[in-house]
């Protein structure tokens, strides 16, 4: 199953030159984002989800990286991570219903 990639403004590519996070923005969540899903469009899931899990540590409001890191979590089988992230993605910005 492959995972879709939207609002990456980063290539896979581009994301090579970054491999342990981006060097220019440490504390930017967004940069982080950018880069889980770089890797997300690239299939590795496993180093997205260190992205993505730090993104959420800068910027603990941002919805969409609680999503991401939910769909990583079940892409790589750890449904309970999953379900966690989707609940927190909740709380972060309830549905209106």
């Amino acid at each position: 199953m492959r995972l879709p990639v939207t609002n990456s403004f980063m290539s896979a590519s581009a994301s090579r030159s970054m491999p342990r996070g981006p060097k220019c923005a440490p504390t930017d969540a967004r940069a982080w984002l950018n880069l889980a899903t770089a890797r997300t469009g690239s299939d590795q899931f496993a180093e997205a989800v260190g992205y993505a899990e730090k993104a959420t540590q800068l910027e603990p409001q941002n919805r969409a990286g609680w999503n991401l890191l939910a769909a990583l979590y079940a892409e790589l089988k750890r449904p309970d991570e999953a379900a966690a992230a989707l609940e927190k993605a909740k709380q972060v910005a309830p549905i209106a219903r």
